[in-house]
């Protein structure tokens, strides 16, 4: 009968995966120490300004600790000028930034709850515009 390696193999195949539950604990580790000061991201839920269609995201909206003052807000959107400006109803993706180094991703959702605004008619009603034929065949029977 012929000798293999396994009982070298397997030992080096439990270390190489030990390895990668070690690191990836020091990792996610590093993770909650970054976010542990109240600097994390969450979804949260925002109504857009009935006037100018518009919310801003800030710190206090966020429910950001004190000591996440330097961080900025910045709302994923395709006009980047917007910064912390949520222009438009939807799902967004805002994020944290400490300079440029990305701290955290979230979520947004903004909807617009304002009640349709009543203008004007262009033209005046017409007695004749508003008489409908009546059809029998989508008559009920009231009996």
């Amino acid at each position: 009968m012929e000798k293999t390696n396994s009982t070298f193999v397997r030992p080096l195949r439990w270390l190489g995966t030990g390895m990668l539950l070690l690191a990836a604990w020091v990792l996610s580790m590093s993770n909650v120490q970054a976010q542990g000061n109240g600097c994390g991201c969450a979804e949260v839920n925002v109504t857009l300004d009935a006037d100018s269609c518009q919310f801003a995201l800030t710190h206090a909206n966020l429910g950001l600790g004190a000591g996440c003052a330097n961080l900025t807000v910045r709302v994923v959107d395709n006009y980047p000028a917007n910064g912390n400006i949520i222009d438009c109803p939807g799902y967004w993706t805002y994020g944290l930034f400490n300079g440029n180094t990305l701290v955290c991703w979230g979520k947004v959702r903004a909807e617009d709850k304002s009640a349709p605004l009543y203008i004007s008619f262009k033209t005046k009603c017409n007695a004749s515009t508003l008489y409908a034929e009546n059809d029998d065949s989508n008559q009920h029977d009231s009996t």
